[in-house]
């Protein structure tokens, strides 16, 4: 017994799969530098020493703007030269120095 899909299953399934992606995408943005496997106690305890947040509160002093700050590829975590481990670009700590030029 053969089964056609209608044009309105189609849409819909498409729908879907565009809002799926969309939100993929939207996620991919939103990136999370908070995993600390393979650091040593002292890197990880490290980044509670100087109050890494994977998030700045203020906008002035992002990781990105920060001359410590090593950045990776668009939407990727980069690294830090004091902080151990995968630094997010929106993050910020308290060793935060403004980037020059």
């Amino acid at each position: 017994m053969s089964q056609s899909i209608s044009r309105r299953d189609t849409i819909r399934h498409l729908i879907v799969f565009a809002a799926g992606s969309a939100a993929l995408l939207a996620c991919k943005k939103n990136v999370s530098c908070t995993d600390v496997q393979g650091l040593s106690a002292d890197e990880a305890a490290m980044r509670n020493t100087v109050n890494y947040l994977d998030k700045s509160p203020d906008p002035a002093k992002l990781c990105s703007a920060c001359q410590l700050f090593k950045p990776a590829a668009a939407d990727e975590c980069g690294s830090c030269t004091v902080v151990k481990g995968p630094i997010n670009p929106a993050g910020t700590c308290s060793s935060w120095v403004q980037r020059q030029g």
